[in-house]
């Protein structure tokens, strides 16, 4: 039975179910989204269910959840619609509130090593990431999924807290990251641009 209690606060998709959250059914965009093109960015103001989305999404997509399928999509729109890419992928998904402004490099390594690791773990792959770089890290992944016809699915929650913090506080810093040709930012997002192109992307 459903709580009259919204869920002020909780962005986690799985947790709303399970504790019977009141949840405004948005399951039925996902249909539509996948009839657009593969690459996504979606914006909107604060407070607006994001990052409740992005969990959503995860959940949805995610093969670990298969067989929960009905416990947390049994009420839902696309429950008793559901697409061919449900349960079907390797979801990575990268949450950048996490890192770190004011100690952006550092930070930023240590925490996309951490999400590849915990996939990895997750996901029970044999893959070892031995390089303190998380870009180079993150191609080696790319390379590993290609290789063995995993299909990847990315969510990025977040892109830019770090960098509008960084923006408010130390600009020169923010245009190094947002505009340097070595900066582990621009870096990133050229490796992901990289890893999900072409004819042989994961």
């Amino acid at each position: 039975m459903k709580q009259l209690a919204i869920p002020y606060g909780i962005s986690d998709y799985k947790r709303v179910q399970l504790g019977g959250y009141y949840y405004i059914d948005k399951t039925h965009y996902i249909e539509r989204l996948e009839r657009k093109p593969p690459f996504l960015f979606l914006i909107r103001p604060r407070r607006f269910g994001k990052s409740l989305l992005v969990s959503m999404l995860e959940t949805y997509y995610d093969r670990s959840y298969q067989a929960q399928f009905d416990e947390f999509f049994g009420d839902t729109h696309i429950g008793q619609h559901p697409t061919a890419g449900r349960g079907s992928f390797y979801v990575l998904r990268l949450d950048f509130s996490a890192v770190d402004s004011r100690d952006v490099d550092a930070s930023f390594n240590t925490y996309v090593n951490q999400r590849l690791l915990h996939f990895i773990a997750k996901y029970q792959l044999d893959l070892r990431l031995e390089d303190a770089n998380a870009n180079n890290n993150l191609n080696q992944l790319f390379n590993y999924c290609n290789l063995n016809l995993l299909p990847l699915f990315i969510l990025i929650d977040e892109y830019d807290n770090f960098i509008n913090d960084l923006l408010a506080r130390d600009e020169a810093e923010y245009r190094r990251l947002v505009t340097g040709q070595e900066a582990i930012y621009k870096q990133f997002f050229r490796s992901l641009k990289a890893g999900t192109s072409g004819t042989d992307a994961p």
